[in-house]
Parts: C-alpha cells; sequence; structure tokens
C-alpha cells in the first residue's frame, strides 16, 4: 500500500516538472480526450445531416490531400527531434518550409489544367465539386504547415499548445460542418468547408510567437545549406516518405476502390467507420506518439539500457487500455452504429467491426512505429509497409472480382492485422524484447475478450 502511495506520489510530483514525460503525457492525452468526446458530441447530429454520398465525396477528397501533404513535407518533419543545435534543427525547418510552398504550388498547377477530367476518372459529381477544387492545393497547404508546427512543437515540449489545438479545432470544425450541412442540406462541401476551417485554426493556434522570426529565414537561406540539409537527411524522402505514404495509401485503398468499382455511398461507409475508428486511436495512440519520440529519443542518446523497459511497459499498457473499446465495437458495431447514427449507417457499423481488429493492434503499433527512426531501419519500415499495400490490394481485388466491397473489408482487415502484428513484432526484438511471447499473450487475451462479448450478444439476442 505504501508502495502504490509512493507511486502517486511521485506521478503528482512529475506533472508539476516542466518537460517531464508525464506532464507531457497527460497533456497530450488530456487535450486528445476532450477532442475525440467533442468529435464523437457532433457526429449523430452530423451523420442525419450528411448522407454516405456526401461523405463518400469527402472521403476522396481527404485522402488525395493526405496523400499530396506527405510528399510535401519530404516527411523532414520526422526528423525534427534529431538534430543536436538549434542552427541544425532551423535549417531543417526552414527546408521543410521551402518543400511545402512548391508542392502546394505545382499542385494547383497541376489541378488548373485537368481537374476536369480528374474529378470524371474519379466518377466524382462535378456540380458538387467543380467550384471546389481550389481547396485542394490551399488544403494540402494547410495540412503540411500543420505537419511542421506540431512536429516543431514536440521538439520544444510545448505540448500543451498542441493539446489547445485539439481542442478548438475540433469544436469549430464539427460546428461549421453541421451549420454549413443543415443550411445547404447536406452537400458534401460543408465537410470541406469544416476541414479547411479546421486546418486555419490548427496553423494559428500552433504557431506562436516566434513564427514569423523563424520563417524570415526562408528567405535568407543559402542554396549550399540547403543541400547539406538534403544530403544529411537523405533517409527521409528516400525511405520514410515512400514507407509512409505507402501506409497511408494503403488504408485509403477501399475509398479508392469503392468510388471506381462501387459507388460513392460504399466509400462514405467506409470513411465513416475508420473515422470513428480513429476516435480511439487517436486518444490512445496519437497521445502517446509525439511524446513517446521524443522521451525514446532522448533516452536512446542518453540512457539505452532502459529503452526495452520503457517499450514494454507502454505496449502492455497501450493494448490492455485499447483491448475493450475497440473489442466492443468488433461485436457490436453494427447495433452501436444503428442507434447513434442512425439506420443508414448500419453498414459502416459492419466495416467497423472488421476493421476494429487490425485497430486494437495499431493502438500498440503506432507509437512504436517511431523506433524505425531510433534505429535508424527505415528501410525495414518501407518494406513492410510494401508487403501490408500488396496484401491489401490483393484483398479489395478480390472484393471486386468477387462484386463484394463487404469481403474486400473482412480481407482487408485480416491482412492489415497480420502486417501490423508484423511490424509490432519486429520491433519489439529488435528493442531486446521477446515479441513472439508479448504477442501470443495479447491474442490469447483478445480471444478471451471477444469470447465473452459475442456470448453476452447471443444471450442478448436470444432473450429478445
Amino acid at each position: 500500500m505504501l508502495l502504490n502511495f509512493k507511486f502517486i506520489r511521485d506521478f503528482f510530483q512529475s506533472l508539476k516538472a516542466e518537460g517531464s514525460f508525464a506532464r507531457n503525457i497527460t497533456l497530450t492525452f488530456s487535450g486528445n480526450t476532450i477532442a475525440v468526446f467533442i468529435g464523437f458530441l457532433f457526429t449523430p447530429f452530423i451523420t442525419r445531416v450528411y448522407s454516405p454520398e456526401a461523405y463518400g465525396i469527402f472521403a476522396l477528397y481527404v485522402s488525395v490531400v493526405q496523400s499530396i501533404s506527405l510528399v510535401a513535407t519530404f516527411q523532414l518533419t520526422r526528423a525534427f527531434v534529431l538534430p543536436q543545435n538549434e542552427t541544425e534543427f532551423e535549417d531543417l525547418f526552414t527546408c521543410t518550409w521551402l518543400t511545402a510552398c512548391f508542392i502546394s504550388l505545382a499542385t494547383a498547377l497541376v489541378l488548373f489544367l485537368f481537374h476536369i477530367p480528374i474529378f470524371i476518372y474519379f466518377n466524382v459529381s462535378l456540380p458538387e465539386l467543380f467550384q471546389w477544387w481550389p481547396a485542394i492545393p490551399i488544403a494540402v497547404f494547410l495540412y503540411a504547415v500543420n505537419d511542421i508546427l506540431k512536429s516543431r512543437n514536440v521538439r520544444r515540449k510545448t505540448f500543451s499548445r498542441n493539446a489547445v489545438n485539439q481542442i478548438f479545432s475540433s469544436t469549430s470544425a464539427r460546428a461549421t460542418t453541421l451549420v454549413y450541412g443543415v443550411i445547404t442540406n447536406g452537400h458534401a462541401p460543408g465537410l470541406i468547408l469544416g476541414d479547411l476551417l479546421t486546418k486555419v485554426l490548427e496553423v494559428f493556434l500552433l504557431a506562436g510567437k516566434g513564427l514569423l522570426l523563424e520563417l524570415k529565414a526562408i528567405f535568407t537561406v543559402r542554396s549550399r545549406k540547403l543541400l547539406q540539409i538534403i544530403s544529411t537527411y537523405k533517409d527521409y524522402p528516400l525511405y520514410v516518405l515512400p514507407g509512409v505514404w505507402i501506409f497511408m495509401f494503403t488504408y485509403q485503398l477501399p475509398v479508392y476502390v469503392a468510388t471506381l468499382y462501387f459507388d460513392t455511398a460504399q466509400a462514405g461507409q467506409y470513411s465513416l467507420a475508420n473515422s470513428l475508428l480513429n476516435l480511439p486511436l487517436n486518444l490512445l495512440a496519437g497521445s502517446i506518439s509525439p511524446v513517446f519520440l521524443q522521451k525514446i529519443a532522448e533516452t536512446y542518446k542518453s540512457d539505452p539500457v532502459e529503452v526495452p523497459r520503457i517499450v514494454r511497459q507502454l505496449s502492455n499498457r497501450l493494448f490492455i487500455v485499447g483491448l475493450l473499446p475497440l473489442a466492443i465495437i468488433v461485436v457490436f458495431g453494427d447495433l452501436i452504429f444503428a442507434a447513434l447514427l442512425g439506420n443508414q449507417w448500419v453498414e459502416a457499423g459492419i466495416f467497423a467491426g472488421y476493421m476494429g481488429i487490425y485497430s486494437i493492434f495499431q493502438v500498440v503499433n503506432l507509437p512504436l512505429a517511431s523506433l524505425y527512426r531510433i534505429y535508424s531501419i527505415e528501410r525495414l519500415g518501407l518494406l513492410i509497409n510494401i508487403l501490408s499495400f500488396v496484401l491489401g490490394l490483393v484483398a479489395v481485388s478480390l472484393g471486386v472480382w468477387k462484386n463484394n466491397f463487404e469481403l474486400g473489408i473482412q480481407l482487408f482487415s485480416v491482412t492489415i492485422a497480420a502486417s501490423t502484428l508484423l511490424s509490432t513484432f519486429i520491433l519489439l526484438k529488435k528493442s531486446g524484447l521477446n515479441g513472439f511471447k508479448m504477442i501470443m499473450m495479447w491474442l490469447l487475451l483478445l480471444f478471451a475478450v471477444l469470447g465473452l462479448l459475442f456470448g453476452f450478444r447471443l444471450l442478448i439476442e436470444w432473450l429478445v
């Protein structure tokens, strides 16, 4: 008992220490918790205003913007915690801003010339989006800038700024989306407008007072410095960028497949299921990932013997915390979506049930993915992402072949779960842990919980 009180006392004392691991975790978790609650609170109203077709169009828009914005930073933002001195970091920061500006302008030029044939190819209703194509390059730039500023704040341990940003941007986006949807009877651009407003607010909230001074360096930087930075961090555009891009594109495959071979309503069902599953993922993995990256990078340099202990504790705790809520979605997803969002979203609940399986393991794997950078094994991470993409593509292609989108999602979920476990195993082993033993324990616990929940559902259905 005394040990427990000592642990609680030490924890609260560490909360008072500026820049401590416990304080940073608490700040990011609190911000994400409030943002997730706000998002969940608005969702039942938004889904009754917007149709699955509108969500499908919005899902395609987000997929395109996210894909291009990843390229815009060359993923140099992931290296922000690595420079040993501020001069090198400022050069890296400046270089990333320049790449974001260049890619955003190039996107605007391409869409100016070819937006009509692009929309036709993806079977998007032109009246819905014809006047909104300029939003895409603007969103690409805003997404990239948000990534730059969040990564800068992680390096400087200003996690409170990121936490406040999560809360205010989530509230404003949901409110704008809902009001616009009510006024326009649920037109897809309302979702786009809410997304744009979110990113604009995030830029102002994340920037801080010193941003203007930092941006002056963009106009004074020498080309020799840029070449030196690109040479020093060349692994990020060469290996990290393709890996991250393939990873993200893999999860967007169902959106593109549904749009091209089925209809935008199916894409909307998948997109909503994915976005709601991302709420607990963002709460858990999203809260931990930036703080874990900063902590593990610092520990690996100063006290590498401590790395296995930190990784083991974090992995086990994340799995336990994420297991029950995601397992409930796996078993009761269709009932939950129908009750909270309306009967038109039952299919999204079914999809969420399949996707919940791999989401349970992603809660652990997403923060651990930082270890690819720490151990300088980005190439291995790229190979795993390529494998995941190939398996996912085969899965959704079988769904197209059988003309059954639900079958494609089932197979897709199985392949993603397998590749996620493979990635987790490799990272645990690289950290000096018995990855096989840990994963087997997780699987046994998962099967036990799912068995109990399925039994409970069968009992309810029998009684009703």
